[in-house]
């Protein structure tokens, strides 16, 4: 689920880039998040596993949509390094075990590792569907983790 910036809905042709960027922008509202959290809650329902896109940095409306989560990926670009630490302290307060840590590169070699977090580089992430072998070993990983 990809409430604020429809990546599914981009790549389906459903809205433009320029739409998608506008809603990236918007400020998220404390209503619109807790629409999103019980949206997570429902599909969790009814999913083994629910994949959530929270709004970027720490905020009130992250904190409204953390609280229904079991678990976090961490997913930065490159330039964002440095707030890895931060968002798992956050992660770490809301009670929620960090299980994987990702880095976007735009071009590169992906490299992806496991011992009691998953972590790695992601790279060429275009908004196009895509199955690397960093990906797929990424999603047994993940699975792994999850218990599924």
């Amino acid at each position: 689920m990809d409430p604020w910036s429809p990546t599914l809905a981009l790549i389906r042709g459903e809205i433009t880039e320029d739409q998608r960027k506008a809603m990236k922008k918007k400020k998220i509202t404390r209503e619109e998040a807790e629409e999103a959290a019980e949206r997570f809650e429902k599909s969790s329902r009814k999913h083994s596993v629910v994949l959530g896109d929270a709004p970027g940095g720490i905020s009130d409306q992250s904190r409204i949509i953390a609280k229904k989560a079991t678990h976090a990926i961490i997913l930065c670009r490159e330039d964002r390094k440095d707030a890895v630490d931060e968002l798992r302290t956050f992660f770490e307060k809301m009670g929620l075990r960090t299980i994987a840590v990702m880095i976007s590169k735009e071009h590169g070699e992906e490299e992806i590792r496991s011992n009691d977090l998953v972590e790695g580089i992601l790279a060429n992430l275009d908004r196009k569907p895509r199955i690397s072998p960093a990906m797929r070993l990424l999603a047994t990983l993940l699975r792994s983790k999850l218990g599924i």
